[in-house]
């Protein structure tokens, strides 16, 4: 659960301090950073989807409006893979 929490900002001052200044070892920090966001986003989605079939009636649309959304970690998923790329292509 703090994955996100504490990953997901530091992150993104990396990115900007990169932007800024370019430097080998904030290269390897947003590296890391964004294979913890990667990897944290993806068991977070598992979780998430595992917590909505854990509800009552399991996998149906209702539990997937109220219970954990599946979105969230997936797009905490999308961003590390686009610093990523970002940082590899550029």
């Amino acid at each position: 659960m703090w994955v996100p929490v504490i990953s997901t900002p530091a992150l993104g001052l990396a990115a900007l301090l990169l932007a800024w200044q370019d430097m080998p070892w904030l290269r390897a920090l947003l590296a890391w950073l964004s294979a913890v966001g990667v990897a944290g986003g993806l068991m977070g989605t598992y979780y998430h989807i595992a917590g909505v079939g854990e509800r009552v009636d399991g996998y149906n649309l209702n539990n997937f409006m109220v219970g954990p959304p599946p979105a969230l970690p997936a797009l905490v998923t999308a961003l590390s893979v686009l610093a990523l790329i970002a940082l590899y292509l550029a």
